[in-house]
Parts: structure tokens; sequence; C-alpha cells
């Protein structure tokens, strides 16, 4: 039995998103469900709705996608976005509140690591060293 339902899915994901600094959520247009959270900028994950099922599309390194769908039950190509940059997380028995936020935390990384250094938010160094802890 997943721990999330969809729609526990969907609030944890935004909840854990806007936990991290200088992160935002907007919605694309009125009439859409989905939504995206950013930084500086540049998107780090997308919150989309497929056949009454809620996903969550995080960005990753190329090499991290293919281990991370490897690796983690929950994790598939990403739907609706790159394959390569992109993957798809569902509602799973696997998929934790805490792995969750770390694998949103490492999406957040992925982007703030290509922003220059000007539009780095302040604190995203924390967030980088509490996950190579």
């Amino acid at each position: 039995m997943p721990l999330f339902t969809s729609r526990a899915l969907y609030e944890a994901a935004s909840a854990s998103a806007l936990a991290l600094p200088a992160a935002e959520l907007y919605r694309f247009t009125s009439r859409s469900d989905a939504e995206a959270a950013r930084v500086g900028g540049k998107w780090f994950m997308v919150l989309a709705e497929k056949d009454g099922t809620q996903l969550v599309n995080l960005k990753a390194y190329p090499a991290d996608v293919a281990a991370i769908i490897e690796t983690h039950p929950a994790a598939l190509p990403a739907w609706h976005m790159n394959k390569t940059h992109w993957y798809t997380l569902t509602a799973h028995p696997d998929l934790t509140p805490t792995l969750l936020a770390e694998l949103i935390a490492e999406s957040y990384i992925t982007v703030v690591e290509t922003l220059p250094k000007t539009k780095r938010p302040l604190g995203w160094e924390t967030i980088a060293e509490s996950l190579t802890a």
C-alpha cells in the first residue's frame, strides 16, 4: 500500500519544494492543474496529473536519471518531459516522505548549480551539504 495517495503526493511534493531557499510554485494557466517549482527562473519540479494520477517530474543529471529509475520503483521515465534530464515519481509503497524530500532537494541542487553565482539563493549550499553528508 502506498504511503501517499495521489493528492498527498502532490501536497508533500509542493511543501518540500517550497521549503527550499527561494523556491516558488506557479500554475501554468488558470485552467491548468499543472504547476512548476522553480528557482532563479528555472524549473526543478513539475506537478501534473495524468489519468487521475498525480505525477511529480524532477530534473537530474542524465547519469542520475538512469540510476534513479533503476533503483527506485516509484521512478519512471519522464512523462511529457525530456527523458534524458527528467524522471517521474508516482505514489508507490517504496516512496517515503524522506525519499521524496531528498529527491526534490537533489533536483533543486541540480538546477541551482547551473545558475550564475549571482542568481544562486542564499542557503542553497546548506541543502547541498546535507545531501552529501
